[in-house]
């Protein structure tokens, strides 16, 4: 018996008195704010980490005011965590000094170019947002690359624990 009810497109009756959203649809595009809140994050990143500076390989100041760790993990446990290194060596990047950026952290080089090429991308997605295109997506390759990036990391880590 048919209830007159219109549904939305893509919403079907599941057979239980409710209504699902039909499985066959794809994902809904990432919104514009979206786009805008990961760009600013990563444009202030990259402007702090240049506006920064790294003093006696331990400590960030910013603006001759030096930051405060921030890294719980070594505040409880007395030894770094896996992204421990990572603003120091982003600073390092923004001031030139590729090789102390490795010792800081060997992953900080392609974790700074990760961020650096979410730019383009995320101007390049808001443009096409304005002429009605869906986003670009990476797929299983993007996801690769941040799998890749947080398995390395993890395994950095526990060699670094080792060797400590």
């Amino acid at each position: 018996m048919h209830s007159g009810i219109r549904r939305p497109e893509g919403v079907v009756k599941n057979g239980l008195g409710g209504d699902t959203q039909d499985v066959d649809k794809q994902e809904a595009p990432a919104s514009k704010t979206t786009h805008l809140t990961l760009l600013g994050i990563c444009l202030s990143m990259l402007i702090l980490a240049r506006l920064g500076s790294v003093h006696d390989r331990a400590e960030v100041t910013l603006g001759g005011v030096r930051l405060p760790e921030v890294c719980a993990w070594r505040r409880l446990a007395g030894i770094d965590c896996a992204g421990c290194g990572l603003t120091r060596s982003f600073v390092s990047i923004m001031h030139g000094r590729f090789a102390d950026a490795f010792t800081f952290h060997h992953l900080g080089l392609p974790t700074f170019l990760l961020i650096l090429l979410q730019i383009p991308y995320r101007l390049v997605m808001l443009i096409w947002a304005d002429w009605g295109q869906r986003n670009l997506r990476l797929g299983w390759l993007g996801d690769l690359a941040l799998l890749a990036i947080v398995v390395l990391a993890l395994a950095d880590w526990g060699i670094r624990i080792l060797l400590a």
